[in-house]
């Protein structure tokens, strides 16, 4: 028998199918959509459809050529979908392409199965629709998004300590000279999370989805890293650098191959990113220089002032309330040597009041972070662009030379300096 049948379609799914194929029938070019619609076959109950039925039900419904050819049967087979022409926000085109025009499927495609052998594995289209929908659904739909969002992310790989003594155990993530042997998580932190990410960076079940950003966001992109640290400061000689709010490491892996002599050193709030970074350095066979620990970047008393040449941030500021921000870039000035440069891939200060205010209501949907509820993809917008104001905060912790260098819509490139 040549089975159609996808064992991950619910049967509401199929009801749906159902009730959208009867829509295809009456808008086609039948010269009689209502007898058009009366021949289709009849979906069998919930309560007597089986495995048997409901593929048998399929094949009836294939013998249409009309149904048969859909985009809808495609989208209900899983099939001629990968949404791989999306590049989300790597610019300002694409984001409206993706926001408006891109095609969303009527039906999710087939659920990957991501074991801990299988963290670094393509991204699935089904993982494409999970960020698509991130976007595409409608504010009153949040919660059921995001009960969605939840049960994908529950089955990728939670990246736990595999020696803990218990569920507050990150003791194999920990510098070894951390006071007190604890890093203080702060109170925004696991209050109000970015991204929509159930649980934060703290869950690490939202690991997977938010290393997939790799192919959404300009600068997560090794070769753009890549490219544009070897043009500002491949000149220079670091002996050690430091990578603030590290995550998906892409940007400590890019400092420790462009300078190999160097120390670097990835720092992150969230124990399972380091114990994915560390897993992933394993893996691709990075160089014995490159290092990552749990931190918090407001206070890391375990290096001495002016510890390192060069220090990066990528996509940190933004995601927290400007008090944080600036205790953050005060702590990066401490650190950093002097004639040593502060390199940030941050989200655009958009000086313009309007497009500011634009921006603002875009990311936070016009709540407050501090309200539990539906605060949008980035509920800390306004913090950043109010309150942070990254050229004047540099600036004010006494950094000099501070440039900012537009890249897109969504990032620029900020460098600032200590005084030699």
């Amino acid at each position: 028998m040549n089975y159609f049948f996808y064992s991950y379609r619910a049967y509401g799914e199929f009801a749906e199918l159902q009730t959208k194929v009867a829509q295809l029938k009456l808008s086609g070019s039948s010269s009689s959509p209502s007898a058009a619609v009366a021949a289709l076959p009849s979906l069998p109950s919930e309560v007597e459809a089986d495995v048997e039925q409901l593929d048998q039900y399929l094949q009836d419904l294939a013998a249409d050529e009309e149904v048969l050819h859909s985009e809808l049967m495609s989208d209900f087979l899983a099939a001629n979908w990968d949404g791989k022409e999306l590049n989300f926000l790597q610019s300002l085109p694409d984001f409206l392409y993706m926001l408006t025009k891109a095609r969303v499927p009527a039906f999710m495609p087939e659920p990957p199965k991501i074991g801990d052998d299988a963290y670094l594995a393509e991204e699935s289209p089904f993982e494409v629709y999970v960020y698509l929908q991130a976007f595409r659904h409608e504010d009153e739909n949040t919660e059921e998004y995001l009960d969605f969002f939840y049960d994908y992310c529950q089955t990728t790989p939670e990246w736990e300590n595999p020696d803990a003594v218990d569920a507050l155990d990150e003791s194999d993530v920990v510098h070894p000279e951390q006071p007190g042997g604890e890093v203080p998580i702060p109170y925004h932190y696991n209050h109000t999370y970015v991204h929509f990410l159930p649980g934060g960076y703290l869950d690490g079940h939202n690991v997977r989805i938010s290393y997939l950003g790799k192919s959404k966001f300009s600068f997560l992109v090794e070769d753009t890293i890549t490219e544009w640290v070897t043009d500002l400061h491949g000149d220079r000689e670091p002996k050690r650098i430091l990578d603030f709010g590290s995550g998906g490491c892409f940007s400590t892996f890019v400092y420790g191959e462009v300078f190999p002599e160097a120390e670097v050193v990835g720092v992150d709030l969230a124990p399972p990113f380091v114990r994915f970074c560390r897993q992933w350095a394993e893996d691709r066979g990075a160089g014995d220089n490159v290092q990552f620990y749990q931190g918090n970047a407001e206070s890391l008393p375990m290096y001495e002032d002016g510890s390192f040449d060069i220090i990066n941030y990528a996509y940190v500021l933004h995601e927290m309330p400007a008090e944080n921000a600036k205790l953050i870039i005060d702590e990066m000035y401490r650190l950093l040597a002097p004639g040593g440069v502060l390199n940030g891939f941050e989200v655009p200060y958009f000086e313009s009041a309007p497009v500011r205010d634009y921006v603002v209501e875009m990311n936070t949907w016009g709540y407050d972070w501090e309200v539990q509820g539906n605060q949008g993809p980035e509920p800390y917008t306004g913090e950043y662009e109010y309150g942070t104001v990254l050229p004047e905060a540099l600036e004010r912790a006494g950094f000099v030379g501070v440039d900012v260098i537009p890249y897109s819509f969504f990032e620029s490139v900020f460098l600032a300096y200590k005084e030699a």
